[in-house]
């Protein structure tokens, strides 16, 4: 998808998911001579009223994986720190910094082995889907996040033959040099993926994270070709996502989890009931 369809996609959509933000459980309310049910009391854990904005970090690791003009895919690592904020109960925002490797075999026309490592950062919107479809829930221990991103990556790569003898530089000052950080070659990227989160306590979540991200030339492995595609690579990470937020003891996972409201019965209801 070309860059200016992505962005044009992400402007459309944006004004749908702020109106998100109304989604939710309402309290009972009395409506005409319709009684209201004391035996349930109204919990404000559902409540989109009590959602409060907040600030979160996560750091994760796992696999990256290149495609570009390597014939084999060669599994590496990658890691990455961020740095988010909860807008409303659907929409978030969430910037990345990550370090990484990306390898891969270039046997069918080269003969040699590609050892990259690259610098990231990326800037994303996050959708709450499970608030969008389900509504808001304090203490939802469930949920999923796709989101999309912009970002840079700068590269730089060596290429071996017979995997132990460097033949060539790409990204260094003693090769070809880029215009990034020590050289680096520089490319900007777009990216799409999707987090699936499980709640641990009422703050903290552990992770899984899918991630694609499409360059916007060819020379993320440094070898631009004329015609071909451009690079793009793939992560998959695990992590942990802490919330900074003050904890609400009367909607908290821990309260919720080992002991039940009481009923709440006014006396004109008990008068009626004698």
């Amino acid at each position: 998808m070309p860059l200016r369809k992505y962005i044009s996609l992400i402007l459309f959509l944006l004004p749908f998911l702020l109106q998100g933000q109304g989604v939710g459980v309402m309290p009972n309310k009395k409506k005409g001579n319709t009684p209201v049910d004391y035996r349930f009391r109204y919990n404000k854990s559902y409540d989109y009223n009590n959602f409060k904005k907040y600030f979160f970090i996560t750091a994760e690791a796992g696999a990256s994986l290149l495609n570009a003009e390597n014939k084999d895919y060669i599994p590496s690592y990658n890691g990455r720190i961020g740095l988010g904020y909860q807008i409303t109960p659907v929409v978030g925002i969430k910037g990345n910094l990550g370090y990484g490797n990306l390898d891969g075999d270039f046997s069918n026309h080269t003969k040699t082995l590609l050892h990259a490592d690259y610098l990231e950062a990326t800037l994303n919107l996050r959708i709450d889907f499970s608030t969008l479809c389900s509504g808001y829930n304090y203490n939802r221990r469930f949920s999923i996040f796709p989101h999309i991103g912009l970002g840079q990556i700068q590269s730089r790569a060596q290429y071996l033959s017979n995997n132990t003898n460097v033949v060539s530089y790409v990204g260094y000052a003693n090769g070809t040099p880029g215009t990034g950080i020590s050289k680096r070659i520089v490319a900007f990227t777009y990216s799409m993926g999707c987090e699936i989160s499980i709640m641990i306590s009422t703050n903290l979540s552990f992770y899984m994270d899918l991630t694609t991200f499409y360059a916007d030339s060819d020379r993320i492995d440094g070898i631009p070709i004329l015609n071909s595609s451009n690079d793009w690579y793939s992560t998959c990470n695990f992590g942990l996502n802490y919330k900074l937020r003050k904890q609400d003891n009367n909607r908290s996972f821990k309260c919720q989890k080992q002991r039940k409201e009481k009923q709440v019965l006014p006396d004109s209801y008990k008068k009626k009931r004698r």
